[in-house]
């Protein structure tokens, strides 16, 4: 079983919001036998309604 787990993204409102962590999860998706992702920490940079 494979879970890779990314934490902390700080997805903030700046820019391209959802860039890094399409990239990340753009990455994740070519890797072979994965069973799940995990995603935790904490998510956004500030907890703003636009993140």
């Amino acid at each position: 079983m494979r879970i890779p787990h990314l934490s902390d993204t700080h997805i903030d409102h700046a820019g391209a919001p959802n860039a890094s962590l399409r990239g990340m999860l753009t990455d994740v998706r070519h890797l072979a036998g994965l069973s799940a992702v995990v995603v935790s920490g904490d998510l956004a940079d500030s907890g703003a309604p636009e993140e």
